[in-house]
């Protein structure tokens, strides 16, 4: 999915894994019904990336990566998915892709990127919120749909490690920034998303 406004262009892009065809739509353990709406997470301070990922950024120690972490796990639990841990070996693996800034799949992750002629820095929730928006692809008609939202919120995950790149070109763009999150054990598995994408269960 591709944004577009003055000066900056917003892309992001998911992994699905395969394991079996892919049922027809589920109606238990799908978003079946809109009653209300999922909240986006919000920091408690200022959460923006203005430095390459340290070795404090891969073990999870900084505040940029606990709230990636708190991000994800307040927004799973909107749905009835328990929290995750931070997964340091990911995250190191997740430094490796984006450092090469091929803007393409490292197996089974989410991705996004961020042109800008700005600053070369983002704050974590630009990027964050565009998987978490997802969630209204879900419904009407309810429907199985394999994407950052539903690997934000697979039921059967543990872990999650995330790393970016500030050092990235993209055409004309004198800065494109590029974030990924990798999961454990594999998410976006086809024909495992009824027991795994839960209904909304409030803010």
């Amino acid at each position: 999915m591709r944004w577009s406004i003055p000066f900056v262009t917003l892309f992001a892009a998911a992994a699905v894994a395969v394991a079996a065809p892919a049922p027809a739509p589920a109606q238990d353990g799908a978003l079946t019904q809109r009653q209300s709406q999922p909240t986006f997470p919000q920091p408690p301070g200022p959460r923006d990336i203005t430095a390459p990922p340290g070795w404090d950024d891969i073990f999870g120690n900084t505040d940029v990566t606990r709230w990636m972490l708190d991000y994800h796990n307040q927004f799973r639990a909107q749905f009835g998915s328990p929290p995750l841990a931070w997964n340091a070996s990911l995250a190191f693996k997740e430094a490796g892709h984006t450092a090469l800034c091929n803007n393409s799949h490292w197996g089974n992750d989410n991705l996004a990127w961020y042109s800008t002629s700005g600053d070369a820095s983002f704050g974590v929730n630009t990027l964050i919120d565009m998987w978490a928006g997802e969630w209204v692809d879900h419904y009407n008609p309810p429907r199985e749909v394999y994407d950052h939202f539903s690997a934000m919120i697979w039921a059967s995950a543990k872990s999650v490690g995330c790393s970016w790149s500030l050092a990235c070109r993209d055409g004309d763009w004198p800065h494109h920034i590029y974030l990924t999150c990798g999961y454990e054990p594999v998410v976006n598995l086809l024909g495992a998303y009824a027991e795994n994408v839960g209904t909304f269960r409030g803010s």
